[in-house]
């Protein structure tokens, strides 16, 4: 027992030594005012404007969608202005972040923002929707630069607050846009230029952004990163991992995206995407397991760290219910509880509104400490609650907003300390991008999948418990049969005056039967969150220890113009030091 209890000591007391050298190694290699100097805080302004116009792009626009078509459609395509920023968010963060990690990211990320002005430019001037869309693709491909927290912010900061400034960066650049819907009625109701203003304000931002990178963001250069040439670079790259990826995620969530929305889920182009996408995305997980690859894409290595896999299923997993709800709940507070444009859009950002609440306050996760225990109890609280919402009845608005609204705070603080988690719990801080990135696009492909679980399990439910419910109720009620079909297809038109054999009274109780056949497929909705939040519930016991990680250490510092080329020198008399000493001993061992 005395042996245990010694063992145990001495473990403690070296993970203790540990965490002070990298506290000591960390605190040294900070310059005095390093994080109070204008190149440092002038980065952090330039990539929270980066965040607000990456996640705004989408959020801003989606609140107008219905106007944007009738001022320049009508175009049944107009879906795709949405669509299409979400399909290059999930392809470009895992290559953003890949690529960045071995060449540097200062280009890149000012690249991007570049290509974003572009596109916010394209878009405010769009005289179609195809147009506007082909700018949205801009603007998402820029969104995926821009919304790389974990690698572009992360990374300058130590292990110890990534936490705090994360959800501090998510308070003030990410909160504003919970209110997105609202935000898009002002400006489309009281602007001279209505939806377009929208897109000239993400240009202001988006330049603004563009700018300050320029100026103030100098990350480790290439020459910092590599010992070999640019052009051995340029011959190592993963270029069929890089198409196999792109053409396989793609095809696959277009399949994901038009299933039950764009296309029936039975029809042969969703089928075709669906299985031509996960055939290719077997094909390229199998060519990076088993080529002999340099530099692959999506380095296997990475699933070999048990607790990075947690922590990215935790995070992929969780905003399928924030994001289906962003569909659904808005489709249940117009359906049920009210038909005032303003209350109801007041009514439907409260998921949104709790969801990145929790986020927000997930800064507090290293102060609170046993984060495995915080994630536990996140999860005990938040998935029953969502899933309480099934007591729901046509009476009880306010229990349930109760309930969604508490429930979506406690998954939203797991979400916000999974993003920082994913960065944190990587073995190599080398592999920040990459890591962060390939969590970000499976965030994105289960987000997707989950929406559309949520939406086709609502419309089957409603061809089930509309037949169910109403035609009896109208029967009773005294209308004909014949009038039934008509009576029905009023609800989409509010029309019910020219229905053969209608009154007050059978609209009344049609009303109701019908209300009561929305809460029984809502009820059903509710339950399913259990598929994924159950999974989360499981998983968070199993969430890597990083409260040891907490220390000083930082992946990467800025430097100044004149100090690059000082450094460049350095990194590569240190490489060329390193491997002679490597060669030595190789030769001493033969």
């Amino acid at each position: 027992m005395e042996l245990n209890s010694k063992e145990h000591h001495n473990d403690t007391t070296i993970e203790q030594q540990e965490r002070e050298d990298m506290d000591s190694v960390g605190a040294e290699s900070v310059p005095a005012g390093y994080y109070t100097s204008p190149n440092f805080l002038g980065t952090l302004l330039g990539i929270g404007l980066g965040i607000f116009t990456g996640t705004s792009s989408f959020a801003l626009p989606a609140g107008a969608l219905a106007t944007i078509n009738k001022d320049i459609g009508p175009d049944p395509n107009y879906v795709w202005i949405g669509l299409v920023n979400t399909l290059m968010l999930a392809i470009g963060y895992t290559i953003v972040g890949r690529v960045t990690d071995l060449c540097g990211r200062r280009y890149f990320i000012i690249g991007g923002n570049a290509v974003g002005v572009i596109g916010t430019i394209i878009s405010a001037t769009a005289k179609s929707i195809p147009i506007l869309i082909g700018g949205n693709v801009l603007m998402g491909l820029a969104a995926s630069t821009q919304t790389s927290t974990p690698a572009l912010l992360g990374e300058l900061l130590p292990m110890k607050h990534r936490f705090a400034i994360t959800g501090l960066f998510f308070t003030i650049f990410v909160l504003p846009n919970t209110f997105g819907a609202a935000i898009s009625h002002a400006f489309v109701e009281n602007t001279a230029g209505g939806w377009r203003n929208l897109y000239w304000l993400l240009l202001a931002t988006n330049a603004a952004s563009c700018c300050l990178i320029f100026v103030f963001y100098h990350p480790p250069t290439f020459a910092m990163k590599n010992s070999r040439t640019k052009m051995q670079a340029v011959k190592d790259f993963d270029y069929v991992g890089f198409f196999l990826f792109s053409g396989g995620l793609t095809t696959f969530l277009l399949g994901l995206s038009w299933g039950g929305q764009v296309y029936p889920w039975d029809s042969a182009r969703v089928i075709a995407c669906l299985v031509v996408g996960g055939v290719v995305i077997v094909a390229f997980v199998l060519y990076e397991c088993y080529m002999p690859l340099k530099d692959p894409l999506v380095p296997m290595r990475l699933f070999r760290n048990y607790g990075w896999v947690v922590t990215v299923l935790v995070l992929g997993i969780g905003p399928t219910i924030f994001y289906g709800f962003a569909i659904v709940w808005p489709q249940m507070v117009f359906g049920l509880y009210t038909t005032d444009v303003k209350y109801g859009s007041l009514l439907s950002v409260i998921p949104t509104v709790a969801f990145t609440g929790g986020t927000c306050c997930s800064a507090f996760v290293r102060y609170i400490r046993k984060q495995r225990i915080q994630i536990i109890v996140c999860a005990s609280i938040g998935a029953p609650l969502v899933a309480a919402c099934a007591c729901m009845t046509v009476d009880n608005r306010d229990t349930i907003i109760g309930l969604m609204f508490t429930g979506c705070f406690f998954l939203g603080y797991i979400e916000g300390a999974g993003v920082t988690a994913t960065a944190v719990s990587l073995e190599d801080q080398a592999d920040i991008g990459v890591g962060s990135g390939v969590a970000a696009t499976l965030r994105g492909v289960f987000a997707t999948f989950g929406a559309a679980i949520y939406v086709l399990v609502l419309r089957t439910r409603l061809t089930t418990t509309i037949p169910q419910q109403v035609p009896p109720a109208l029967i009773r009620a005294g209308l004909p049969v014949s009038s039934i079909p008509a009576f029905i297809a009023a609800f989409q038109t509010g029309e019910f005056a020219k229905i053969p054999g209608v009154s007050a009274s059978i609209i009344q109780a049609g009303t109701l039967a019908y209300d009561q056949a929305q809460v029984l497929a809502y009820r059903t909705v509710f339950l399913t969150t259990l598929a994924f939040s159950g999974p989360i519930l499981i998983l968070s016991f199993f969430w890597p220890d990083l409260d040891k990680k907490m220390t000083n250490h930082t992946a990467a510092f800025l430097h100044t113009r004149k100090d690059k080329a000082d450094l460049e020198r350095n990194h590569v008399y240190e490489k060329e030091r390193a491997e002679t000493i490597e060669n030595t001993r190789d030769t001493e061992h033969v």
